[in-house]
């Protein structure tokens, strides 16, 4: 993973955000998640206003009926059938706004972005006051690169939900996309004040100051961000705890990076970009030795992980162990001898030739 520049970039440049925009990226694909058609109809139920209509309450039915399916079976099947289900159903209700509103998220589960916000716009034109399909329509609009419409839906759904600390959020990002970080950590704190249990507001600002090598107010926000996310949404900790240690080494602190690290569970630990991290500290210390046996303990775990069998090859190189390294390196071999870093790591170990054998 590309970590955030220590120093700021010059005005305009887009280096300084790459970063940054992870947690864009992030907070996109955690929106998909969470608008999937029960919570998007339950939340939009006022809005929607179904009238009292013959056709209106058979299009609900025909609605919920479909929704449920996905909801049940879109693991196990291909989104596909569900799509010309949902294409039929906005055929025969063309002003269902609900019905061009799970077709957009289907097309969005398939990856046809652009058809798919095709059709928010549709639902929207239908029915304006739809905070959460306004939001949707912004994050669809902004992973097309398409900002203007993007900030305008996003917009749209705080002037529609003024007291919703979660729409700033994603306001943050169009101002980040925009090369804005001062309009950006403005809007990640005007969601800290609506909502102080938003920690990605808090990782959020992390990555600003971290852009701008201000480390420890970065730290700051970082743990503020651990301390508040729910206990249940593991998978965010985990994530935060990275960050932690990756701030820690940037400030030259490796060995209580390493002691975050060795907080989480040993599963967590052997994920390979976490077993990055853990080994970039031990290389500060001056152990490649210990970077390339921690990557040997998580082999006997996940011995046909190709990551960690690329990660333990480059390592005992590093650690001047040759015959460890080709060892994994045939192992990755007969994993998958086409792989692209076969090759390029058999030209890493040719220096290792003449090298004394351990």
């Amino acid at each position: 993973m590309v970590e955030p520049q220590s120093q700021q970039s010059s005005p305009g440049g887009r280096g300084t955000w790459v970063v940054v925009l992870l947690v864009a990226v992030g907070l996109f694909a955690a929106s998909a998640a969470v608008m999937y058609w029960r919570g998007v109809l339950k939340r939009t139920a006022d809005a929607i206003q179904i009238k009292d209509t013959s056709w209106k309450r058979q299009a609900h039915e025909d609605l919920i009926l479909l929704q449920d399916a996905y909801t049940q079976y879109r693991d196990q099947r291909e989104i596909e059938p569900f799509v010309v289900q949902a294409r039929e159903l906005v055929e025969q209700y063309p002003d269902f706004a609900a019905a061009h509103t799970m077709l957009a998220q289907m097309l969005i589960d398939a990856e046809n972005l652009k058809e798919a916000l095709t059709h928010l716009q549709q639902s929207l034109e239908l029915n304006d006051h739809q905070a959460e399909v306004h939001l949707l329509a912004g994050n669809t609009a902004l992973m097309l690169d398409d900002v203007a419409p993007a900030e305008r839906h996003i917009t749209r759904a705080i002037d529609l939900e003024p007291s919703n600390g979660r729409f700033r959020l994603h306001m943050a990002q169009v101002h980040l996309v925009k090369q804005a970080p001062d309009d950006a950590r403005r809007e990640f704190i005007n969601a800290l004040k609506l909502d102080s249990s938003l920690h990605k507001a808090h990782v959020g600002l992390s990555d600003i100051y971290a852009s701008r090598g201000k480390t420890e107010l970065a730290l700051q926000q970082i743990n503020k961000a651990i301390d508040r996310a729910p206990a249940e949404n593991l998978a965010d900790w985990v994530i935060y705890m990275r960050r932690k240690s990756r701030l820690l080494r940037r400030a030259n602190k490796p060995g209580e990076a390493l002691r975050v690290l060795e907080s989480l569970l040993a599963k967590d630990r052997i994920r390979p970009d976490l077993m990055e991290e853990q080994a970039l500290c031990y290389a500060l210390m001056d152990q490649p030795d210990e970077a390339a046996k921690l990557y040997d303990e998580a082999l006997i775990v996940l011995p046909l992980d190709v990551r960690l069998l690329i990660g333990a090859i480059e390592w005992h190189h590093k650690a001047g162990s040759p015959k460890a390294a080709r060892r994994h390196l045939l192992s990755l071999r007969q994993i998958n001898p086409d792989l692209p870093a076969v090759d390029r790591l058999e030209r890493l170990l040719v220096t290792d030739v003449q090298s004394p054998t351990p």
